[in-house]
């Protein structure tokens, strides 16, 4: 994929914007944008390629954008994933990460 260009700086009032057309192309920059960066955030050693903030607007605005256009919410949009992919390199942890469950249990084991 290529870049799509910078961010417009634009970005606060989604209702405002002029017409279809400019909706569409905005759903489609910011769908790809989201797409590199959690590409990036979870595939690169957790390097985001952009803070919070930035992230959270972006993503504030595509909500805001199929709202506003139901009938064309993109197949490809980040707001249908559910999860994350699998991380691709295996997570060690000093403590057990246990379940509610698993808790419970060694809780009333120690009791």
């Amino acid at each position: 994929m290529t870049d799509r260009g910078p961010m417009p700086s634009y970005a606060q009032d989604v209702a405002s914007y002029p017409s279809l057309e400019y909706d569409l192309a905005f759903m489609d920059w910011i769908i790809w944008h989201v797409w590199m960066w959690k590409d990036s955030y979870y595939n690169d050693d957790d390097k985001s390629v952009v803070d919070d903030a930035t992230y959270d607007l972006w993503w504030s605005n595509l909500l805001s954008l199929e709202k506003k256009h139901p009938e064309h919410v993109k197949s490809d949009s980040p707001t249908h994933e559910v999860g994350t992919a699998p991380a691709t390199k295996p997570s060690v942890h000093e403590a057990p990460k246990l379940t509610m469950a698993q808790l419970k249990e060694r809780l009333q084991l120690t009791s």
